[in-house]
């Protein structure tokens, strides 16, 4: 950066005290106070001598009427029922998001509980079968929790003689 002269500084110092100093100027010097020691002392003279001004100044009530205009600016009043225009239509758009996330939820939550499978399907199945001549299937054993176990006899087991 350039190094500023001793009266652009006093101005600008001036101008950032008073808070006139504004946007891309008010930047540039911050950047400039933080890496030349001399303008943020200059910006700290005048700081001293600016500052005790501002405790002699009596406080002022500002009117009613100005208060009412900054409300009505940071929060509109609400749309009456016959009323048009962008209020009228963000009330529908509000209620319309409302019902539309409620629908969504009922639906995850319907995909979610179904999502599981059929209740009725076994964990697992397990074939048994005889020996390699016949191989037929003997016995069907299923889980279908954890704690429940079915076992069906397909064909009786013969006895070896």
């Amino acid at each position: 950066m350039r190094k500023l002269s001793a009266d652009l500084a006093h101005a600008l110092a001036a101008e950032y005290v008073l808070g006139t100093l504004r946007g891309g100027a008010r930047r540039r010097l911050e950047a400039i106070m933080r890496e030349d020691r001399e303008v943020e002392a200059i910006v700290r003279q005048w700081e001293a001598s600016l500052t005790p001004l501002a405790a002699q100044v009596p406080p002022v009530e500002p009117p009613a009427r100005l208060w009412k205009g900054i409300e009505s600016r940071i929060a509109p009043a609400a749309a009456t029922p016959g009323e048009s225009g962008v209020w009228a239509s963000l009330g529908f758009w509000r209620g319309f998001g409302l019902m539309a996330g409620g629908v969504a939820s009922v639906f995850l939550a319907a995909a979610l509980y179904l999502s599981s499978g059929p209740r009725g399907e076994p964990i697992f199945v397990a074939v048994l079968t005889a020996p390699a001549p016949d191989a037929a299937p003997r016995m069907v054993v299923s889980m279908h929790s954890p704690d429940l176990l079915r076992v069906r006899m397909v064909k009786p087991w013969q006895e070896a003689s």
